[in-house]
C-alpha cells in the first residue's frame, strides 16, 4: 500500500508498504521530482526535475523503452502506468510507445498517429477507461 498525505502548511507525508519508492526518493532528497508513476505489483517510475530516473517492477515491454532510450535518445516526457499493466510513453523527441492498452484506445491512437496528430498523453483508468491527449 503507498499513500501521500499532503498538508495545509504544504508539507507532505510518505508511506509505502514495500519500502522501495522510499528508498529511491530518499536517494534524491533534496531533488524536486517531476514524474512519479505506479505500476501493478508495487512498481513504479520516478523522474527527478534533473531528467534522473528510477523504476522498479514495470512490465517487460515499457522497461525495454526505457532501457533502450536511457543511453542514446531523448529522456521522457510523460509516462502513464493503468490498472492492469497498460502503459503509455512519450519522450521529448515527441516519439511515444504503448502497451497491453485496450483494442478500441489503440486503434484510435493509430488512427491519430496515422492522420498526423501529435500524441500527448493517454491516461488510463479501470475497466478499459481511457483519455487521448493529442494537438
Amino acid at each position: 500500500m503507498r499513500v501521500l498525505s499532503c498538508f495545509a502548511d504544504g508539507s507532505s507525508q510518505w508511506r509505502d508498504s514495500h519500502g522501495h519508492v522510499t528508498e529511491a526518493l530518499k536517494s534524491r532528497e533534496g531533488t524536486a521530482v517531476e514524474l512519479l508513476a505506479f505500476a501493478p505489483g508495487g512498481g513504479y517510475y520516478i523522474m527527478w526535475e534533473d531528467g534522473a530516473s528510477s523504476w522498479l517492477g514495470l512490465l517487460r515491454g515499457l522497461d525495454n523503452q526505457l532501457i533502450g532510450r536511457q543511453k542514446s535518445r531523448a529522456r521522457v516526457e510523460f509516462l502513464a502506468v493503468g490498472p492492469e499493466g497498460e502503459w503509455f510513453v512519450r519522450f521529448l523527441d515527441g516519439g511515444w510507445k504503448a502497451g497491453g492498452l485496450a483494442e478500441r484506445c489503440s486503434e484510435v491512437l493509430n488512427d491519430l498517429h496515422t492522420k498526423g496528430w501529435s500524441i500527448q498523453k493517454v491516461l488510463i483508468g479501470h475497466d478499459e477507461s481511457w483519455v487521448i491527449v493529442y494537438s
